[in-house]
This record gives C-alpha cells, structure tokens and sequence, in this order.
C-alpha cells in the first residue's frame, strides 16, 4: 500500500492560493525577488523589487512603536545581523536589507553613512536619518554553514526600548524542536495561512501580495530600492575611504 505524502507547495502556488482566497489579480505576476538580488542592475523595471521583511509582523510592531511614541523620543537604534556563506546574501545584500528596517521603523531617511568593513567577513556602520535618530548596526558572514541567521533590532529612547526579541536572549527562539539522531529540527510557525514556511519564505511571499493588494507600493519600493543602492554604494566608499559620507 502506498504511503499519502503530503506535498508541500511551492512559494508561487502559495502566493496564488492568497491571491485567490482575498480575490486579488494582477496581469503578470511579481518574481519573488528581494530588491537586494537587483543591485547590479539598480534602474531595472522588468521585476518589482520586493522589501519583503516589511511586511514581516515584528518589524511592522517596532515601527508602531515608534509612531505611536510608546517609545518616547527614540533616538538610537541597534541592530545585528549574523549570517552564514552558505545562505547566499552578501555583506551589500545585507546592508540593503538593515538600511531599509532603519528607514522603515525610524520614519526617515538616511543621511549618513559612515562604514568599517572586515573583507569580506564583516561590516560594522553608523547610520543617521535625516531627523537625527542615529543606528548602528553590526553584520557578518561568518556563522558555521547551515546556521539560522541570528539578528537583532532594538529601539532605544529616553524613555523606554523595544526590541524584536525577548529580552534576555541572544539567539532565535524556536516554538518546537525535534531532537533526532541525524540532527536537530526546530519549527517557528507564525502565520497559519503559510504555515510550513520559514520566516524568509514567508516574508517574500507577503511582501508580493502586498504589492498586489495595493498597486501604489509599487512605484515607492522601485523608488526606495534605487535609494537602497545609494546607500549600499556609499557604504562602500565610506569603508574605502575611511571616512563618513553623506547622502544628497
């Protein structure tokens, strides 16, 4: 007798069932690309760069946060973001990424930069908004191969913090674990409608339906991702030239 096996959807038969379900439909459908797979080719208009983590439940909440001064006055913001090789994004890739939650929950824009780069391995920065608040944010590659990606952001204000993780750990937390003999399997399961998914299959496949359910978002994240690469860029010359740049 045959087993039932239960196949798991592809991210593209996830996106259309949502779609499907809230009755949503475009004329072509967005490639689940984040805007930082784009950077060597900023102006393309062919794919929609996704900001996917913007639609990630926990960054949306620290930005609530900050609009709604449960925070009062933040003015630093602390962020980390370790990664293994293996996972594929680079030290660009991930600046893009960390630049983005900055402007994202900070309510601004960047308008300095200034970066210190280990190589290839690592890059440590020190961003400020165009209202002041300043963020410095630390990121490497240098997890042992197959490691989850271990990150980090927090708010600090005169009065009170928030933070995107328990307050007193230092690593992802796991809902269920498995311990077997071949290895240890840990599940975090957030959102019932992509349950299976992990966190970044899930991020990418809520940022396309955002951009489905509101056709404005499209012209702001083209606009945001041209802007993302300026600061990747800047980053750059900041760690050539050792010195802080500023952004026009």
């Amino acid at each position: 007798m045959e087993k039932n096996v239960i196949k798991k959807m592809t991210m593209e038969e996830a996106l259309e069932s949502l779609l499907e379900k809230y009755g949503l439909t475009a004329n072509k459908p967005f490639p689940l690309t984040p805007g930082y797979r784009l950077l060597d080719d900023p102006s393309s208009t062919t794919d929609v760069p996704l900001l996917p983590w913007r639609a990630s439940r926990p960054f949306i909440e620290l930005r609530n946060i900050v609009e709604n001064q449960v925070v009062e006055h933040p003015c630093l913001f602390r962020f980390s973001c370790l990664a293994s090789r293996e996972q594929g994004a680079s030290l660009q890739a991930l600046i893009y990424r960390e630049a983005d939650l900055f402007e994202y929950i900070g309510g601004g824009k960047i308008a300095s930069v200034f970066a210190v780069w280990d190589a290839s391995r690592s890059v440590n920065l020190i961003l400020k908004l165009d209202n002041g608040r300043l963020c410095s944010v630390e990121i490497s590659r240098q997890l042992p191969p197959d490691t989850v990606m271990q990150e980090r952001h927090e708010i600090i204000g005169r009065r009170g913090t928030a933070s995107d993780r328990v307050v007193d750990t230092q690593v992802n937390q796991h809902s269920i674990s498995f311990f077997r003999q071949d290895g240890t399997q840990q599940y975090t399961d957030t959102d019932m409608e992509l349950f299976g998914f992990n966190p970044q299959e899930t991020e990418l496949i809520r940022g396309a339906w955002a951009l489905y359910n509101d056709a404005g978002l499209r012209d702001v994240w083209r606009n945001q991702h041209i802007h993302l690469v300026q600061v990747v860029e800047a980053a750059v010359a900041s760690g050539e030239k050792n010195q802080k740049i500023h952004l026009t």
